[in-house]
């Protein structure tokens, strides 16, 4: 029979007779949840031949030295290796297994210059293979009944041909369950071996909740209903904050440790670590929330309440981890924390709401399942798709570098600022700059010419500064790929305007044009990452100094129109704004280079520091836009991230220089009398390596090693909280783990010193402030002292 049907999820299985089987979960047309099996694919990997051997001695060669029982075919066929075309030979094997053993093995025959393709997954290869992909619907022939399978629940069907993809932009209506765990530990990590669970909250799209609690100092009984509910509720999705940092090692080592088995799988089996350090749950999707907002700048200290502050799903009080323990323990702490496990559930389940449709379409873009692509770098995003792509053009894939060394080349135009408060202000962006470039130069690895390559330069772009060459025939795998990407996301824009926005269609494409963009976008970076597959320096360097040349005519078009130029960054221009000049300008840059300029903001006023991407400016409703000062970042204290905001405000908003000294004076004075809460001084940063590899002292390091000592788990990733207490010793022996630091006396000094005054005057010394005149508002009287007590 024929069946319709997405897919969510993917596994590969090997069968008894040890042959190769794809397991892909999927949600049928009806909502039914199925296992569709493929037993028809083979993984393999692609043999070079040498200078001088021909594609008969190669084969002959690989045939006698593989075992018969693990191949499945040799088949000669013609690939391009950069580019070149070449006869190679494709090897397929039995099952997945034994690919890594043989292409070792074959990699050392004389015969063979180079084994490609052994590393890339067999799940992957076969999306490649068959043009299906995750999060997208396939249409299969399958047998009319289904076959049983020990622990599967759900109907499994043989496919009696391989899939095919269905153009269908829609997503099914997912069953997700959104989750939050309490483990009130004290001042310490959780410990699966310590430490009981306190709460699991669970909650659905409609807003349906469960919650389960350890009401007798037994979390055994909450998880074997825990168990249960994932069980009888059957989510398609799991979806939840710290998940692969924390969340499901400790729920598993847990569950080890009291007796209960975890397995939470449609295959019934505990999650498991997989690609990219992310837990996968087979035939569901494993999503981490924190792995999304990583890659969002604006969330500066990664903790679910302050993303869904920003993401405005959060609104009352919010209580630390650290003091879950305490929490627990007081009068009343239970049912606090119980209500605080629904709200942070809830939380959860309002920043899905916001990324689910992007996520599918990410994952269908990549070929990645939702969960893969959440945990996988902007780097191996970018890198899924060319892979994709790179095998519907016939291109062998390179193999991934496994000595990865750092190199350096000189980026994107940065122009000095203009320090000062600059009035109506206009931020040109040229954001699809370096896609253009690309395609306009057809830059890409295979068709880069080396310099030791004697070829004329009329059938070449050359690189402006740097010299690089690149055929302009034929199109390269970058230039190919952007133009699908481009030509995808143009057509679904197009169809998007015949929508009205109420149409259930239309925020599925919005989400399908915005995950395109943001891999077309990522291209450039992607050229630029020594560790990807198609790493080549020239072409990082090719990219960066044509958009150098672009940038400096946009400069000139901008001085001839009379435009004054504030700033500029790598893809943007920041103008004094004259609509009648901009519009011009827009229109000259297109008509000499092609390319298309938006005003992406506009300031009514804007203050830049001396320093590079370090400015802040007053939008139209009167808000801070922060860029690269302490307030934009997490290393700073809130105290001081606050000041230097409110500064910039009374500057940009009255341009009373007075007020504002006056303010930040005021701040520094309730400081020194002690008016403040320990929350607004803590510092964050993070640990970049293990602990024993520092060899100089850091506030966070030594925090970090209090932290430690006291029973957390620290590791790199980590974000420190830290606070600098009062003593004798350096500033880094007097740097305590927040959560550890209550009742100790908190340095003041040091405060002001290096977190208030610095941050304040970052702005004040714009227009003329000098560090004495704030300096001044250090003396406190004891009338002030006494009079500031609460």
């Amino acid at each position: 029979m024929k069946v319709k049907a997405w897919i969510l999820d993917v596994n590969q299985e090997v069968a008894r007779d040890q042959s190769q089987e794809i397991w892909l979960w999927a949600i049928k047309e009806d909502g039914e949840r199925v296992l569709l099996i493929d037993k028809g694919f083979a993984p393999f990997f692609y043999v070079i031949p040498k200078e001088g051997v021909s594609i008969e001695e190669l084969e002959a060669s690989v045939k006698s030295q593989v075992r018969a029982s693990d191949l499945v075919s040799l088949k000669v066929v013609e690939k391009k290796r950069l580019g070149k075309l070449t006869k190679v030979l494709r090897v397929e094997l039995r099952n997945d297994d034994v690919i890594e053993q043989v292409a070792k093995h074959v990699a050392k025959l004389y015969a063979v210059k180079e084994v490609l393709e052994d590393d890339v997954r067999a799940t992957f290869q076969y999306f490649m293979h068959t043009g299906i992909s995750p999060s997208s619907w396939i249409e299969a022939e399958v047998a009319d009944s289904p076959i049983s399978i020990e622990g599967i629940n759900i109907p499994a069907y043989l496919a009696m041909a391989t899939p095919k993809p269905v153009e269908d932009g829609n997503v099914p209506k997912l069953r997700v369950l959104a989750l939050h765990v309490i483990v009130p530990a004290f001042m310490s990590s959780p410990s699966p071996d310590r430490d009981q669970i306190g709460v699991i909250a669970a909650v659905n799209e409609e807003g349906e909740r469960w919650v389960f609690v350890n009401e007798r100092g037994d979390d055994k009984p909450l998880l074997l209903e825990f168990v249960k509910l994932i069980q009888s509720y059957d989510p398609d999705v799991v979806v939840s904050w710290g998940a692969n940092k924390w969340l499901w090692s400790f729920l598993i080592e847990r569950s080890k440790r009291i007796g209960v088995k975890l397995d939470i799988g449609r295959q019934k089996v505990e999650p498991h670590q997989s690609l990219y350090g992310h837990f996968s749950i087979i035939g569901r999707i494993n999503v981490d929330l924190l792995d999304i907002v990583a890659d969002d700048p604006e969330v500066k200290v990664k903790t679910l309440e302050n993303a869904a502050k920003h993401y405005k799903v959060w609104d009352g009080e919010v209580i630390d981890q650290a003091f879950y323990g305490e929490v627990w323990e007081s009068s009343g702490g239970k049912e606090r924390l119980v209500n605080y496990a629904s709200k942070c559930a809830n939380a959860v389940m309002g920043i899905w709401k916001l990324f689910s449709h992007y996520l599918a379409q990410l994952s269908s873009l990549i070929k990645y399942p939702m969960d893969y692509a959440v945990a996988a770098s902007p780097g191996f995003r970018v890198e899924g798709y060319l892979m994709s792509r790179a095998h519907q053009l016939g291109e062998l894939i390179p193999k991934r570098p496994e000595v990865v060394s750092f190199e350096t080349y000189r980026g994107g135009m940065v122009l000095e600022p203009k320090p000062g408060i600059h009035n109506y202000v206009a931020v040109l962006d040229f954001a699809a700059m370096y896609p253009h470039l690309i395609m306009k130069y057809n830059i890409s690895p295979d068709t880069y010419v080396p310099e030791d390559v004697a070829i004329s330069d009329q059938v070449c772009y050359v690189a402006p500064e740097v010299g690089h060459r690149f055929l302009k025939e034929p199109d390269g795998l970058y230039k190919l790929s952007l133009t699908a990407l481009l030509e995808a996301r143009d057509s679904i824009r197009q169809f998007m305007k015949r929508l009205s926005p109420d149409d259930p269609r239309y925020a599925a494409y919005e989400a399908q044009q915005k995950a395109i963009k943001v891999i077309a976008n990522a291209v450039y970076g992607y050229a630029g990452w020594v560790g990807a597959r198609w790493y080549l320096k020239p072409v990082a360097e090719a990219v960066a100094a044509w958009g150098r040349a672009t940038i400096s005519t946009a400069l000139k078009i901008a001085k001839e129109l009379g435009l004054e130029v504030i700033y500029g960054d790598t893809d943007s221009l920041f103008l004094r704004y004259d609509q009648a000049k901009v519009e011009e300008f827009k229109r000259r840059v297109f008509e000499q280079l092609g390319l298309e300029v938006k005003v992406d903001k506009l300031y009514k006023r804007v203050l830049f520091t001396e320093a590079k991407k370090r400015y802040v400016g007053l939008m139209e409703d009167d808000s801070l836009d922060v860029v690269g000062l302490e307030a934009a970042r997490g290393d700073w204290c809130e105290a001081a991230k606050q000041l230097q905001e409110e500064v910039a405000h009374i500057l940009l908003t009255t341009d009373n220089v007075q007020k504002a000294v006056e303010h930040a004076k005021q701040a520094i004075k309730k400081l020194k009398a002690g008016k403040f809460s320990i929350k607004d001084l803590v510092i964050w940063k993070t640990l970049s390596k293990p602990l024993d590899e520092y060899k100089v002292s850091a506030p966070h390091v030594t925090a970090a090693l209090r932290l430690k000592k006291a029973g957390w788990d620290v590791k790199p990733g980590d974000q420190i909280g830290f606070v600098i207490v009062k003593g004798s010793g350096k500033v880094h022996e007097r740097a305590y783990p927040y959560a550890l630091a209550h009742g100790q006396p908190i340095d003041s000094d040091y405060y002001i010193e290096n977190q208030l005054i610095p941050a304040a005057l970052r702005i004040l010394e714009v227009v003329g402030v000098k560090k004495e005149q704030l300096k001044q508002a250090e003396v406190v009287s004891l009338l002030d002292f006494f009079t500031q007590q609460p």
